[in-house]
């Protein structure tokens, strides 16, 4: 079991504070908690050993907590007890929310407008207190009567929950999942997820959450350049183009940020048809002329903006795993292998040297435990780092390979071989998403 601990502040401290969030404290620092301009990564899962339904086990129960930890964005091979800051996220209790690890499409971390707040969504209530019956299948909690909300994290590390009801993504009507949300750091909460469009909540009101854009199916949703962007991927978009999308109104002007009134999905970036189809997460530059976008099968895409139109300027291929046992591939090169990505952040300062930060879809097979074999998730994943100076613009493939390519952290490889009766292998987490840390210093 992981422990949060508070250690004293050295050269060579691993893991320096641990936190249990009061339940909708304040923080009682003067001092950010957080380092402006490192990593933060959204983690499911505790490291537990119990199998069944408890929430370390993360293919059976999927219902597990949710913790953000600060890792080095310099510092390679870190290790997930190297983290320099972890605030835990309260799993019962009336402000409590967590996420299924098992999920493809949940765990979406962002940063808030404002850069001041982490924002994510989740399912709320006692954890693992409605749970499937002793011996049938697993039970996805998006199709459970729990309800759900939307969780943020502060600069000095105090969690609160601005919302938890059943007008956030559903209650149980078909799977409904909450994938994720973002603020203006304002009080105004924009939301992503499968079943009720893009949904919008005015925290200084109290109305509950009402539809914005009547896109059924987002899969990531972001404020950049105080502009608000939405990815809908293949099989989720009723009818319109894969791609990035912003608001418009019913006169086709932009709505930067639709504060609660019904605008029309604008599309951005139409992704590359015949790789881009399963966009997640995305990050476009402030002059709003280059962009990464995610693939949760195919890595990572690069366009460009030429006068009013995107073009995809190359695919960043991203080598994965062998087998369960042996962790990624030493040769980087190879082209066996590739794997997906759900994340991405990127730093812009250096115009010809992006560096960009994802969190991988690794998945080198399906839990033993799964009789359909169809459970491909993303244990053992890597928060990467690609220092990426690539100036092709002819849509090109190119493998990333080492010279650059880097892992910051790698969780551990889950190797479900050393599953006994009723007992897990240890450190059973997921890096499902990755973000810079809030940022207190104006713009």
């Amino acid at each position: 079991m992981i422990q949060n601990k508070t250690t004293k502040f050295t050269s060579r401290t691993t893991c320096v504070l641990g936190l249990l969030v009061a339940l909708g404290g304040n923080a009682q620092a003067q001092t950010p908690y957080f380092t402006p301009g490192k990593l933060a990564v959204l983690q499911a899962g505790n490291g537990g050993t119990n199998q069944g339904n408890t929430p370390d086990d993360i293919f059976y129960s999927r219902q597990n907590p949710y913790f953000v930890d600060q890792f080095e964005p310099n510092v390679l091979n870190q290790n997930w007890s190297n983290c320099t800051v972890r605030v835990t996220v309260p799993t019962n209790g009336a402000t409590s929310i967590w996420m299924n690890g098992n999920a493809g499409t949940e765990g979406n971390l962002v940063l808030s407008g404002d850069r001041a707040f982490l924002t994510f969504g989740g399912y709320c209530g006692d954890i693992c207190s409605i749970v499937a019956p002793p011996g049938s299948a697993p039970l996805a909690p998006s199709n459970i009567a729990y309800d759900r909300g939307i969780g943020q994290v502060d600069a000095f590390g105090a969690y609160t929950q601005p919302y938890r009801g059943p007008s956030w993504y559903g209650i149980a009507q078909g799977k409904t999942n909450p994938r994720g949300t973002v603020t203006d750091g304002a009080g105004h909460f924009w939301g992503c997820g499968n079943g009720f469009g893009s949904l919008y909540y005015d925290s200084g009101t109290g109305y509950q959450p009402n539809q914005v854009q009547n896109i059924v199916l987002t899969s990531c949703t972001k404020i950049i350049n105080g502009t608000w962007y939405n990815s809908v991927k293949s099989g989720e978009t009723g009818g319109l183009p894969i791609g990035i999308y912003s608001a418009v109104d019913f006169y086709l002007n932009p709505v930067p940020l639709p504060y609660g009134t019904a605008s029309f999905p604008n599309l951005v970036i139409a992704t590359d048809p015949a790789n881009n189809q399963n966009p997640i997460g995305f990050d476009i530059d402030p002059t709003g002329t280059k962009a990464y976008v995610a693939d949760n099968k195919n890595g990572i895409f690069k366009y460009v903006k030429n006068g009013l139109n995107w073009q995809l300027a190359y695919r960043l291929s991203i080598p994965g795993y062998n087998t369960w046992n042996t962790g990624t591939r030493t040769n980087a090169a190879s082209v066996e292998t590739k794997v997906g990505i759900f994340s991405v952040t990127v730093d812009w300062s250096n115009p010809t040297n992006s560096v960009v930060y994802a969190t991988t879809a690794d998945s080198p097979g399906a839990d033993p435990r799964d009789a359909k074999a169809g459970s491909l998730t993303y244990y053992a994943n890597r928060v990467i780092r690609i220092d990426d100076t690539n100036a092709v613009t002819t849509g090109a493939t190119i493998i990333a390979t080492t010279n650059i390519l880097k892992t910051i952290v790698q969780a551990p490889v889950y190797n479900p071989s050393l599953i006994t009766n009723g007992t897990l292998p240890g450190l059973y987490i997921v890096y499902k998403s990755v973000a810079f840390t809030p940022d207190l210093r104006p713009s």
